[in-house]
């Protein structure tokens, strides 16, 4: 997988069974759970045989680092957290900036275990001591984000079949755990990634219908300071309709990828402004009962002068302060198309409030740079379905 990465040039996370979930209570069965492992001296001495000078990966030109744990539950992360430990101790000692990449789980798991009434699995999820996910989530930072990883990236797929019963609290609790998570990455100094739903599967999301379901999840994880985003799943045997960006079967990419990669390059253009504000908010106008933005808690209705004076669909805006204070203009706006995919009409116009003494507007759209004269103190645009623009204010 390496030398196919090389080919392509990009990194490549390996996953690695003999580190993968190891001295995990959720370990695949091909690698080394809790019944094999189950002590900080057993952690030390595997990671530190696995990268030793001899290792036969880490210096290869595709290498990212090692997949250390997906979805792991709270029992876990003493776990994670002393595999992260001597993972960078011995990337430190062969002077490589491999990263160990640790996916937590959603907040919907322990509702959906609830809901089917596997409350035993619950308990044992949770270690039978914390019994929020906001209590999982804290424990992973303190214990794992803060020393080593620096980072918290979960995965929540929200879009359901029509007939799912899951399906309004899926939708319900997508922003909701993007805003408890950013907050929490705020008041930490942590970096967010999350995921980007790009199939359906046995669980009852659905495939993907074409760029909007994409655009919706990247730029409203990018309305809460999401810097790097992870596609599920890139490929499968089953690619048919919407499913994956490759199809193992016939060894071909999808329609998916097509439109995978068009979203991305537009997304990727935005990254030269993006990186240089850091997340401070959101701001919402919800004019449907729209079951995503009901879930939000914290969105405040202005920013330094800055609100959503109205729009004819529903709209998420994440808030953002410039990383230079002595940069000219300190801050800029996120603004999403968050309306029903669904609905009959999908368009959204935007009109902004601007703080006093606003001369302009710079609105990168597509990933261009367009500039909008500002008469008065509003401005407005108009969002496809599931389209982002980021908007500086110039004074």
């Amino acid at each position: 997988m390496l030398g196919i990465a090389e080919k392509y040039n990009v990194k490549y996370y390996v996953k690695d069974w003999s580190l993968y979930d190891l001295g995990g209570e959720a370990c695949d069965e091909l690698g080394f759970g809790s019944d094999f492992v189950n002590s900080e001296a057993q952690v030390k001495t595997i990671v530190e045989n696995m990268f030793s000078a001899n290792n036969p990966y880490v210096n290869h030109p595709a290498y990212a680092g090692n997949f250390g744990y997906d979805e792991p539950f709270v029992g876990d992360i003493p776990m994670v957290a002393y595999q992260a430990k001597y993972f960078y101790q011995q990337m430190k000692a062969l002077g490589s900036d491999g990263e160990l990449m640790v996916n937590l789980l959603p907040s919907y798991v322990g509702e959906n275990s609830q809901q089917l009434g596997y409350q035993t699995w619950w308990e044992r999820l949770t270690g039978n001591t914390d019994k929020t996910y906001s209590g999982y989530v804290d424990k992973y930072i303190n214990q794992v984000a803060i020393p080593y990883t620096h980072y918290i990236s979960w995965d929540y797929y929200p879009f359901m079949e029509s007939d799912n019963a899951g399906k309004v609290n899926r939708e319900r609790n997508y922003l909701a755990n993007l805003e408890l998570i950013a907050q929490k990455c705020k008041n930490n100094g942590v970096e967010l990634r999350t995921f980007v739903q790009a199939t359906g599967d046995f669980t009852g999301t659905r495939a993907i219908r074409g760029a909007e379901d994409l655009k919706l999840q990247i730029y409203a994880g990018m309305a809460f300071g999401v810097r790097e985003f992870t596609y599920y799943s890139y490929s499968s045997n089953d690619a048919s309709n919407g499913n994956c960006l490759f199809n193992n079967a016939t060894q071909q990419y999808t329609d998916v990828y097509d439109t995978a990669k068009a979203v991305n390059n537009e997304v990727l253009k935005l990254g030269s402004i993006y990186s240089k504000y850091h997340w401070d908010g959101v701001m919402a106008n919800n004019v449907s009962n729209n079951q995503m933005l009901a879930g939000l808690g914290n969105a405040v209705s202005a920013h330094n002068g800055t609100s959503i004076a109205s729009s004819t669909g529903d709209t998420l805006c994440g808030a953002f302060v410039a990383n230079d204070a002595d940069k000219k203009y300190q801050n800029a706006y996120m603004f999403v198309n968050v309306t029903d995919l669904d609905s009959a009409n999908t368009e959204n116009t935007v009109t902004v409030n601007l703080p006093t003494g606003t001369t302009s507007v710079a609105i990168y759209r597509n990933g261009e740079r367009t500039v909008q004269s500002v008469h008065g103190t509003t401005c407005s645009f108009t969002l496809a379905a599931g389209e982002g623009v980021f908007v500086v204010p110039q004074k």
